[in-house]
């Protein structure tokens, strides 16, 4: 189960046991190493249970001051999907051995992560990632068909540092974190994630076209953030989405809140069985939505660079657009006064950028149902049915 980097010497431990009585709160280094190697087969052995493939490790120690658990070199090899997962350094802080064969933490750190998959060429490291109160369940609970416990297996995960490589490309990650909130059952009330500093070239993009629009526009890297938060009310059935918002430096951010009604414990615990799914969402109602575009400068960018391709000023191509709005909502026999408050809006917008949203608030919830109906009646049934007003500023 371990492959040993270097064994101490029995004078060794005595070297060190003189020197660090009370450092060791009277269990000497070999107890400790021995106790942090009987905690680190018990993990191989579970993780091992999951898919029948052992991991192997270096050494483990065991440092009862701080009720720190230190795995090193921890390999696990898959051939069947040939992929490897390293991790130079694992520590677990108040490490539980439950009776199920469960094991628990109260934080895990681990240093140096690699992920290599070498059947898709593609390979993760991640400098850094903690772990708030982490969970290995039995192999009866990952095979059972109540996959509820993925809810479980953290309250929070931070990953600093993160790098994908794949295909001759790289893709830095500066932070990525996620929290979950309080259990009601075995549905989080809540839930965040950020990931921060995704620095993608323009360069490794796939589209010429799309490499040559971006140069001229003046960006080299496209930065791009994420956060997303929801929360989820069982007793009301609803649930809210957002903000969700998706920002590139130097260009803008686009906002999406969204609340929605009748979202059942049953949906949200049925993972596998996609009919009742759909049953279950047709039972849902639309409460509200708003979307919003930030503008960073990427729209004066747009506008010169289209402005110089038509030989046209760009006072001249903002209003082509405008126009073109406008004759685009008229064609699809749009409400005239909503045609108004579009084409005033983008107008505004174009001129002034800096804020345009798009809002949906209907009076009363509407039935999944009664909104896919009107779809098919097209945009002009549901805009006064949704009340979908849009403004700049």
């Amino acid at each position: 189960m371990r492959i040993f980097a270097g064994a101490r010497t029995p004078f060794s431990l005595i070297i060190l046991a003189l020197l660090l009585p009370f450092t060791l709160q009277n269990v000497s280094p070999a107890n400790a190493n021995s106790q942090g190697i009987e905690i680190a087969d018990q993990l191989m052995d579970l993780f091992a249970s999951y898919d029948g493939v052992d991991p192997v490790y270096d050494d483990a120690d065991y440092d009862s001051s701080s009720d720190i658990t230190t795995i090193y070199g921890f390999l696990f090899e898959n051939p069947k999907e040939d992929a490897s997962l390293t991790i130079q350094r694992l520590e677990m802080l108040g490490v539980r051995i439950h009776a199920s064969g469960a094991i628990s933490a109260d934080e895990l750190v681990a240093s140096k992560v690699t992920l290599d998959d070498r059947g898709d060429e593609t390979a993760i490291a991640i400098g850094t990632m903690t772990v708030q109160d982490p969970l290995f369940p039995e192999k009866a609970i990952v095979d059972g068909k109540n996959k509820a416990f993925v809810y479980r297996l953290a309250t929070e995960y931070l990953l600093e540092d993160t790098v994908i490589a794949s295909e001759g490309k790289i893709l830095p990650i500066a932070r990525i974190f996620a929290r979950r909130g309080e259990l009601d059952g075995d549905i989080p009330e809540t839930f965040q994630l950020d990931i921060e500093n995704v620095v993608f070239p323009v360069d490794d993009m796939d589209d010429p076209s799309s490499q040559e629009q971006l140069g001229r526009m003046g960006y080299d890297v496209l930065d791009i953030s994420m956060s997303a938060i929801w929360s989820w009310d069982s007793a009301a059935e609803r649930m809210d989405v957002g903000p969700l918002q998706v920002s590139i430096r130097d260009m803008g951010a686009t906002t999406l809140e969204l609340a929605v009604g009748g979202v059942s414990r049953e949906f949200l615990l049925t993972f596998e069985d996609d009919d009742r799914r759909l049953e279950l969402a047709q039972l849902m109602s639309f409460i509200s939505l708003n979307y919003t575009v930030d503008d960073d400068s990427v729209t004066d960018r747009i506008i010169n660079v289209m402005s110089e391709d038509a030989d046209l000023s760009p006072n001249t191509m903002i209003g082509i657009w405008v126009d073109l709005a406008r004759q685009q909502m008229t064609q699809l026999t749009l409400p005239e006064d909503f045609i108004k408050m579009v084409v005033k809006a983008t107008e505004y917008f174009l001129n002034n950028p800096g804020r345009i949203s798009l809002s949906a608030e209907p009076e009363a919830p509407i039935p999944a149902a009664q909104l896919m109906g009107s779809v098919m009646f097209g945009p002009a049934a549901i805009i006064p049915m949704l009340n979908i007003t849009v403004t700049a500023e």
